[in-house]
């Protein structure tokens, strides 16, 4: 998630924990620690363009992370704050709370999450809210502020508390309406008779009413679009070809396995000219798959080597999120059940 709803829930949890004891230390520490694990985007400097795209998301999103650094965070915070009869426990278990929950919503993303790092690097993916989701974010962060603005301890709590509970509702609702989607796509699959052994869904930005899947098989992926006011009206597939027999002879190289992983098999390849491109396809593309034709979100230029004649290294292209109004209006268009 964005970094604002990620320091409104870590905010949330710290006022929920020791906000009547400490007052607005709690929620701005709550904030600070709610954002932590997205600080491993610092180090990229220091490594590789692979091992970035499998570093993010990655040690300080896992389980692991929030386990070791808590206690070190409780007892910093407990000498800290000592006019505060608080053990380093409580400090602790906020500490915990704050940066668990961080990776936790991330894993209801479509970029996937490594949870359980360093046991295994697969990447939790729930992907039933967007990433950006204001539905979710608003009701959260006016509970901590209003929370933080009032003085007596049982009204700012009772902010804070309804703040909580509306966005956790809307969590809910927003899985119960992926299981939804999930059997409209599944149904249009076979109905279409499309052969697949992958298959995802994840809403688009900004709401959780129209959504995108996505079925993939060795050599292609299909990529729809279904509104939850599309009515009975057929999910309408396009067809990406994958093209994997331009990287056949190169699958075994560390950054094309790191490709693979990152796309989880949602990919597809363009050659134009002298370049060779690999689109990830899971993460989606700028335009939500409303024109013909857009750029992928996240695309990779594959970088040949020359003595093995083998693509070993790959640079990321620049991200561009700039939509045309256009382009907006017939997205807003289509959330609300309007077909082109």
């Amino acid at each position: 998630m964005d970094s604002i709803t990620q320091a409104a829930l870590g905010a949330a949890v710290g006022e929920t924990l020791l906000g009547r004891k400490v007052g607005n230390k709690a929620p701005i520490w709550g904030a600070i620690l709610g954002t932590l694990p997205d600080l491993d985007v610092f180090f990229n400097p220091l490594m590789s363009q692979v091992e970035q795209l499998s570093f993010h998301r990655g040690p300080s999103h896992s389980i692991l992370f929030a386990l070791v650094v808590a206690p070190l965070v409780g007892a910093g915070l407990t000498r800290l704050h000592r006019q505060y009869q608080i053990s380093w426990k409580e400090w602790g278990v906020l500490a915990f709370l704050c940066i668990v929950t961080h990776p936790l919503l991330d894993t209801l993303t479509n970029y996937g999450t490594q949870l359980f790092w360093p046991f295994t690097n697969y990447p939790v993916t729930w992907a039933s809210i967007a990433i950006i989701d204001p539905l979710y974010t608003v009701p959260l962060l006016l509970g901590v502020i209003v929370a933080m603005i009032v003085r007596k301890p049982e009204r700012r709590s009772v902010w804070n508390r309804w703040g909580v509970i509306l966005s956790s509702a809307y969590l809910l609702l927003t899985m119960g309406n992926k299981l939804y989607v999930d059997s409209v796509f599944r149904g249009e699959l076979q109905e279409q008779g499309i052969a697949y052994n992958q298959f995802m869904t994840t809403p688009t930005v900004l709401n959780n009413l129209l959504w995108t899947g996505l079925a993939a098989n060795e050599s292609r992926v299909w990529v729809a679009l279904y509104s939850v006011f599309d009515g009975g009206q057929p999910v309408r597939f396009k067809t990406f070809e994958k093209r994997s027999e331009v990287i056949a002879e190169s699958m075994n190289e560390p950054a094309i396995q790191k490709l693979l992983w990152f796309s989880q098999g949602y990919y597809t390849i363009e050659v134009s000219g002298d370049s060779t491109l690999f689109h990830d396809m899971h993460v989606g593309r700028r335009d939500a798959f409303i024109e013909e034709d857009s750029r992928f979100i996240f695309s990779f230029l594959l970088l040949r080597d020359t003595l093995s004649d083998r693509y070993t290294d790959f640079r990321p292209l620049e991200m561009s999120f700039d939509v045309d109004s256009e382009t907006w209006n017939r997205f807003w268009r289509r959330v609300w059940g309007e077909h082109p």
